[in-house]
């Protein structure tokens, strides 16, 4: 059962490019219960075969990372939703029209 909230995640991934909170929210929360279910069954499914173990263990590390990284985003952003969000979909657009605007040379 612990693919469920992991499949979950994924439904709520173009909520970002809406808003950086509404996306937060789900996330952290679906975030909480796979590693809920990561945790109470590890021992169980390393007890079947190592690997599993040793997979699940990867897994949640590679969330742990995926959630330290977004974390940090959004302390460097101050969870804003405006044009320097590296959030959204065309950050690196308003970057190059406010380097490269009218009366500069590019």
């Amino acid at each position: 059962i612990t693919t469920l909230p992991l499949l979950m995640q994924h439904w709520f991934v173009l909520l970002k490019y809406y808003n950086t909170w509404t996306y937060a929210i789900p996330q952290l929360l679906l975030e909480g219960w796979f590693e809920w279910g990561i945790l109470s069954s590890l021992e169980d499914i390393h007890n079947i075969h190592w690997i599993g173990g040793v997979m699940m263990g990867a897994m949640l590390f590679a969330h742990w990372l995926y959630l330290i990284a977004g974390g940090l985003s959004m302390v460097a952003t101050g969870g804003n939703d405006g044009q320097d969000d590296p959030l959204q979909a065309n950050y690196a657009m308003n970057r190059m029209r406010r380097s490269y605007g009218p009366g500069t040379e590019g």
